[in-house]
């Protein structure tokens, strides 16, 4: 037999070889990790925007359609945490924030909760002026380290009733 033929790989290059294997699957695990974890951030985040929209809305809606915003109604107290809207035919829409909800009843409806689970606090506020204008202040903190973002909603009374 000639001592120059090679019929194997020493243990030392498969050693090399099964260490590289093992390095390039740990990156990429890792890699695709990350990527999971931007993915399901981007995806909370885009949820968390068309729930946003959706409720802004709504609220345009219902302000548009109310004739008035009156201090009570509907066994309700108007204030920050709650906003009470008459329409024209006499109905009521009520808008409460409670327990890191905000929910919305119509007059002899059930209520439905719009889910703002993230968000601290919400507010109400009128300003005076022809024609009124009722604004929704959502306020939520990300998380640690990351300042408090307000997002305001704001509505014309009476709309083209007007």
């Amino acid at each position: 037999m000639d001592r120059g033929a090679r019929r194997a790989f020493t243990l030392l290059e498969t050693v090399v070889v099964v260490v590289l294997l093992a390095t390039i699957m740990l990156l990429g695990t890792t890699t695709i990790a990350g990527l999971l974890r931007v993915e399901r951030a981007a995806s909370a985040a885009s949820r968390r925007l068309a729930e946003r929209a959706a409720l802004a809305a709504q609220f345009r809606a219902d302000v548009a359609a109310s004739a008035a915003a009156p201090e009570s109604g509907e066994g309700e107290t108007a204030g920050p945490a709650c906003l009470v809207l008459r329409r024209p035919d006499g109905s009521h829409v009520v808008y409460r924030w409670d327990g890191g909800r905000l929910r919305r009843r119509e007059t002899g409806g059930p209520e439905t909760g719009a889910a703002l689970l993230e968000a601290e606090g919400a507010a109400f506020t009128r300003t005076t002026g022809d024609p009124p204008r009722l604004t929704l202040r959502l306020t939520e903190s990300p998380g640690r380290h990351v300042p408090a973002r307000t997002t305001e909603i704001t509505a014309t009374l009476g709309g083209d009733l007007r």
